[in-house]
């Protein structure tokens, strides 16, 4: 009699540890770490760059601008000391919550203004500050076309370090513990510029001139194929809004600066990691997104 009311008496104790040890099975996104490493193509709209220096104030409108692929090759990617030279996308991100990641991340751009530019100048340039194109003097939105011999600007590293918000969702799975899944990732991001220039005018030219240049903001969207929750393949779309109010173009002179505002559009894909660090419910076959 006394060991069957002991048995009815422990019977909700151990209903409780079974339903715990099945809710630790409960798949969750929360406590991931991914890491993500790719490549990029940018486009650029048309802008006004206002160069500013001794002698000069000049704006040359409706510039365009292209970035520069490096050409593929073992030796272009993945030497120690090519390996951040072509245009990448990098970053790493934690799930806070289930669907819901903060993340670090950077864009190495490359912003190259286009030969045979057709702008408008206007502003000021004292007599003998540019000699190699002839621009002296005072202009309002005249028609000229610049020619890369005698006038660059590029950003050979426009790196845009950002925090990013991104909401992910899982739109298909396969297979046992979903070996394959599909997810979709939307983010908002807002970050620093950190610029590095070369600039030829006036007969002179400095390169790897490096400034905090300015602000961006962006929104990106992308898709994710997973595999065994470990490792992922990725592509996004982004799109945002740059603001440089200081490219500093000339190493030996501080008041020599660039200022443009521009939109731009990226595509980037690579691969990545996920990495389940901090297990909810002591979870191992997370993550659920």
């Amino acid at each position: 009699m006394r060991i069957a009311l002991v048995i009815v008496c422990f019977l909700p104790l151990l209903s409780i540890a079974q339903y715990g040890r099945s809710k630790a099975k409960f798949s969750s996104s929360k406590g991931i770490l991914t890491g993500y490493w790719g490549y990029n193509r940018s486009w650029y709209s048309k802008s006004a760059i206002n160069f500013i220096g001794p002698g000069y104030d000049f704006t040359l409108k409706q510039s365009r601008a292209t970035d520069q692929p490096t050409s593929f090759s073992g030796k272009n990617y993945f030497t120690k000391k090519t390996l951040l030279e072509p245009q990448f996308s990098a970053g790493i991100g934690y799930y806070f919550r289930s669907n819901w990641a903060v993340s670090f991340s950077v864009d190495r751009f490359k912003y190259v203004y286009s030969d045979s530019n057709d702008v408008l100048l206007s502003g000021v340039l004292n007599p003998g500050i540019d000699n190699a194109n002839g621009w002296s003097g005072t202009y309002n939105s005249d028609e000229i076309v610049t020619n890369q011999s005698t006038f660059r600007y590029e950003n050979k590293g426009l790196n845009y370090f950002r925090i990013q918000a991104t909401r992910t969702d899982q739109v298909y799975s396969v297979g046992k513990k979903d070996k394959f899944a599909v997810s979709t990732n939307f983010g908002v991001g807002l970050g620093a510029l950190v610029s590095s220039n070369t600039f030829l005018f006036g007969g002179k030219k400095d390169e790897e001139t490096v400034s905090m240049s300015g602000i961006a903001f962006s929104g990106s969207a992308g898709l994710r194929t997973e595999f065994f929750r470990k490792f992922f393949f990725q592509i996004n779309f982004t799109c945002g809004y740059m603001n440089q109010s200081n490219v500093n173009t000339r190493r030996s002179e501080t008041n020599a600066v660039a200022k443009q505002k521009f939109a731009y559009t990226a595509l980037d894909a690579g691969i990545g990691f996920i990495l389940n660090v901090f297990p909810a419910n002591d979870c191992n076959s997370c993550p659920s997104w």
